[in-house]
């Protein structure tokens, strides 16, 4: 019975439990009313799709109580050439339904998008009241092409799953409001690369067919209507090329079994109407060939390298004729060539083998990451074998966050071209809870058609949807349904079914926390929608634009890419994300309540309030701007203690009980860390607020608020760990809740070490810009630094521009830019001004240039002689002025070594190679800090200051501060190693961490100079 029920549901559904071994019992449908009640299915469409879709009407009748013969009332599935994707439901059969077909077919919409319903305002995918026939007669589903025949199919079947009788089914009429709506999925085979160590070692699942049907009908039913499925080196799983034998990493007999399941797999995707592509990252090569021709793996540009790759697509198109089309990246391997050139590489590979292989219409996703504009342009209006589509990361690689598209360059919508927008939606934000907020979804998609955009590509880069292996042994013993892609039901369905149509009632998601949960649904669903939107609160507040950066069920990230962010975030090496990182970070925008954008997206001017600017808008009483951070801490106080009421939800029956206890699980698990952030976000303020003024209560609030912070945490490793073992998850390697209660202690020493920054004062003579040569008048700049610690430059400065900007608007007189005079007591003072606007530097009439690498929104002017000097600057900005530090050479003492770094009389020596556990191979080292040794000097005053580090050997990176920014390289300079960028630093104590690459290397002394 079981077995049966599960077939059924897997061809019904909106959301209906779909896979075998489903939890939860179906709705009765009226089955005793039309028990054996005969009804024939008429398929005129020829095709596989329409094969397919017959099946699962078939099924659904059978399930809902019908006896599928060759007499009474008929299920007539028809293809009229109409609108792609569109499909049609008609009540009526027979006769009745043949006279009809002309006049429905010339209702069609003649675009992809938009959508005519008819029956009432119930008719659609409300399950409300619509046009109703007499009951015994029949219903003709009509497709616009076989993928909207599949569409209209599921439908019928959704609403019989639903218990309506034939003769109760609405009339509705639909098409997709954005055409393309894909799943990225990365391939769990070798080649790969960007997978969790775990997902490329243990993929046996990836080879079962039951897997992909179950897979695939989810999609189907959830109306995503493409599959990408990316590699880096895909070529040698798909074909055996007999030029080039060297690349085959299969044996022939493997080889012809995998060519026969992957046939089978682009076949069955198809008649599901779901479109294949391939898409690959650059520019890498199978290990053998690159052996044999002595070339590197990745970064390859030869002619070589460009005719085997012509051969391996060739053959792969050749191959598989239900390979839909192809894709690939100009942001991965690709450092030999220029961004400029990235494009025409691209064409001269790709689409010249797609037109060598005599395939037509062979779609191309070209993604922009790493290309120009212009460029780009040019090769896909170039390209004549189908349409190109250009995909482009909706918000950076965190689409879990703001409704609102976020793009740096705007000329790739601006520009005049002919590839269609496809928006990235990268879910690298949730790897282990469940999650299902249908407002975000909803919103974002408005957000996407607003664009124009063609539709969308949604998945991880991070994980597979396979095997679910995680649960601890007590829910794998409950668990009835295996995938990952089961357990996250709703996440898949919304963004599927909300592309297809957005205004789709909520009634659905409803539906299938009924049939999951049973009487807890309704409960359980409220609880859920609730516990869902913490996650993207957090991470709009709290941004970080690449995955590693960032991952917000665990607090953590080892990147710092700060991509397209307006200043660079302070992070210390290390995971966790401690509380300095949480009191300067960049915010996003305030998208939770807006609607759709312009046609053409843009970051908006207005952004969330990050800490230092609220704490400097309140002390110098300025308005706010923005959503402030202590607003946004009580919003997820509050949406947490509401999630913890699903703790009070009744248990239901034991059919449903299983699935409720997990759900429910992950529920109370997002309730305890809104809370855990909400503490974190008071305590970073409140630690924020002292910093900046020094006020004693201020620093007693954050150790408070950190207390709770820390009791919020540990509840959420209880919940956890009765549910979830440790697991790897790709750029974070091993992760628990509970390995992370030490750092999360460690934030509350970290605020009782707290010091307040000194105050300055620099007295400026200011006038507007252009004003008259007598119109200067004194300014005082009240000053917090001038610096604390290395990483936190941008963030000071700008800190004293918000907190002075009355003073500074006062002396500009409306005038758009200002110029500071001043005067310098030495030789080799510092001048910074924050921001990227122009600022011109002059002393005894000479421009000054700026130093280069000090940091992207800092600029930095070293003054030659003492004197006079002026600069002109934006009248939001101000200048710092750092005396010119001692011209002294500053010795670093050697602190301490981990191993297998060891101190010997010569220094520090590496005695043997790092060793990393397989678990964290893909994850930076300084986040493990193996093989590194640890000096400490002290200066005597701020300024800019460089390393130099006598060694033997080479293979050296280094830290200063532990800030993990992008100041980390050497340059060798004869017998030493010297910092490529001058470190912005302050008086006191800091320290200076080496890193080894390589067996032997010795560091016999560590200096820090002044920068000249």
């Amino acid at each position: 019975m079981v077995a049966a029920v599960a077939c059924t549901a897997l061809a019904c559904g909106v959301l209906e439990l779909p896979l075998a071994g489903a939890v939860g019992k179906p709705s009765a449908p009226a089955a005793s009313a039309v028990a054996g009640m005969p009804v024939q299915v008429v398929n005129t469409a020829a095709g596989g799709q329409a094969a397919w879709a017959a099946r699962q009407v078939r099924r659904a009748l059978t399930a809902a109580g019908y006896a599928v013969s060759a007499a009474g009332p008929v299920v007539r599935l028809e293809i009229v050439p109409g609108a792609a994707q569109s499909f049609r439901i008609v009540p009526g059969g027979g006769a009745a339904a043949d006279n009809g077909v002309a006049a429905v077919a010339s209702k069609f919409p003649s675009r992809d998008h938009g959508a005519a319903v008819s029956g009432g305002p119930g008719a659609a995918d409300s399950g409300g009241p619509g046009v109703t026939i007499p009951s015994g007669h029949g219903v003709t589903v009509i497709g616009g092409d076989g993928r909207g025949l599949v569409y209209g199919a599921l439908r019928l079947c959704a609403e019989l799953r639903a218990g309506r009788r034939l003769g109760q089914i609405p009339a509705e009429s639909r098409a997709p409001q954005l055409a393309i709506r894909a799943f990225k999925y990365n391939l769990p085979l070798p080649g790969t690369v960007y997978l969790a160590y775990r997902n490329l070692q243990h993929h046996a699942w990836f080879w079962r067919k039951s897997y992909w049907r179950q897979f695939l009908d989810t999609l189907a039913r959830d109306r995503f209507s493409a599959l990408e499925f990316w590699s880096a080196d895909p070529w040698p799983e798909l074909v055996s090329l007999r030029k080039y034998p060297e690349a085959d990493r299969l044996s022939p007999r493997r080889m012809r079994r995998q060519e026969a399941f992957f046939h089978w797999l682009f076949h069955a995707a198809w008649e599901r109407g779901l479109d294949v592509y391939l898409v690959t990252w650059n520019v890498d090569l199978p290990p053998g060939f690159a052996r044999a021709h002595h070339l590197p793996e990745r970064n390859v540009n030869t002619p070589l390298a460009r005719r085997y790759l012509r051969a391996a697509i060739r053959a792969v198109l050749r191959e598989y004729p239900h390979l839909t089309g192809l894709g690939t990246t100009q942001g991965e391997q690709m450092r030999p060539i220029p961004p400029d050139r990235r494009a025409a590489w691209i064409a001269d590979v790709y689409f010249r083998a797609i037109d060598q292989s005599g395939r037509k219409n062979v779609p191309f996703i070209l993604r922009y990451w790493g290309g120009t504009p212009a460029a780009t342009a040019r090769a896909a209006a170039g390209y004549h074998d189908g349409p190109v589509y250009l995909d482009i990361k909706y918000n950076g690689e965190h689409a879990i966050s703001s409704a609102r598209p976020h793009l740096q360059n705007h000329a790739w919508l601006s520009q005049a071209h002919n590839y269609k927008i496809l928006w990235h939606l990268r879910n690298d934000d949730i790897f282990t809870l469940r999650w299902g907020d249908p407002g975000l979804v909803r919103r974002m998609m408005a957000e996407l058609k607003a664009t124009g955009a063609a539709g969308f590509s949604f998945g991880s880069e991070a994980d597979v949807p396979g095997r679910d292996n995680y649960d601890t042994p007590r829910f794998q013993q409950r668990q009835a349904e295996p995938y990952e892609f089961q357990k996250q039901w709703l996440m898949y369905a919304l963004f599927g079914r909300l592309g297809f149509n957005d205004s789709a009632s909520n009634r659905i998601w409803l539906r299938g926390f009924e049939r999951r949960y049973g009487p807890a649904g309704d409960a359980l669903a409220a609880a859920s929608e609730t516990a869902s939107r913490i996650a993207p609160q957090v991470t709009r507040f709290h941004w970080n634009y690449m995955n590693g950066d960032w991952m917000v069920e665990g607090d953590i990230g080892s990147w710092n890419t700060s991509a397209e962010q307006p200043r660079i975030n302070y992070r210390r090496d290390g995971l966790y994300h401690g509380l300095w990182a949480w009191i300067f970070n960049n915010t996003l925008d305030r998208a939770a309540a807006a609607g759709p954008s312009a046609a053409t997206p843009r970051v908006p001017r207005e952004w969330e309030e990050n800490i230092p600017r609220y704490v400097a808008a309140r002390a110098a009483g300025a308005p706010q701007t923005g959503e402030a951070p202590l607003a946004v801490a009580a919003q997820l106080e509050a949406e947490g203690r509401q999630v913890l009421a699903a703790g009070r939800i009744a248990a239901p029956p034991a059919p449903y009980r299983a699935a409720f206890l997990a759900a429910r699980s992950d529920d109370l698990a997002w309730a305890n860390l809104g809370r855990y952030y909400a503490a974190k976000i008071w305590a970073a303020t409140a630690a924020g607020d002292y910093l900046f003024t020094g006020a004693a209560s201020e620093k007693r609030r954050a150790i408070g608020e950190l207390q709770i912070a820390l009791r919020d945490w540990r509840r959420l490793a209880a919940i956890t760990s009765r549910h979830y073992l440790p697991r790897e998850v790709w750029q974070f390697g091993r992760f628990s809740w509970g390995q992370y209660t030490p750092e999360v202690e460690g934030d509350i020493a970290t605020a009782r070490g707290l010091r307040p920054f000194p105050a300055v004062t620099q007295v400026w003579r200011v006038k507007p810009a252009g004003g008259d040569a007598d119109g200067w008048v004194p300014v005082t700049l009240h000053l917090r630094g001038p610096l604390a610690a290395n990483g936190l430059a941008a963030w000071l400065v700008d800190y004293d521009a918000w907190a002075n900007a009355a003073a500074v608007q006062a002396a500009a007189r409306g005038r758009a830019r200002v110029i500071w005079a001043g005067r310098a007591a030495r030789p080799g003072a510092v001048l910074l001004v924050s921001g990227d606007r122009a600022v011109i530097a002059r002393q005894v009439g000479r421009r000054l240039r700026a130093v280069r690498g000090v940091d992207r929104r800092v600029q930095a002017f070293r003054l030659p002689r003492a004197g006079v000097f002026t600069v002109e600057t934006a009248a939001n900005q101000v200048p710092v002025l750092l005396s010119a530090p001692p011209a002294q050479m500053i010795a670093a003492d050697l602190q301490a070594v981990v191993a297998p770094v060891a101190r010997s009389r010569r220094g520090a020596v590496l005695t043997a190679a790092v060793q990393m556990p397989p678990w964290d191979e893909n994850i930076w080292r300084q986040a493990w800090h193996a093989g590194l040794a640890t000096y400490r000097f002290r200066l005597p005053a701020a300024g800019l200051y460089r390393v130099v580090v006598l060694a033997s050997g080479g293979g050296l990176s280094l830290t200063v501060d532990r800030w993990n920014g992008p100041d980390k390289g050497l340059r060798r300079e004869g017998a030493r190693w010297v910092s490529r960028s001058p470190f912005v630093l302050g008086a006191g104590r800091h320290t200076v961490q080496i890193f080894f690459d390589h067996p032997g290397v010795t560091v016999r002394r560590v200096e820090v100079r002044p920068w000249r």
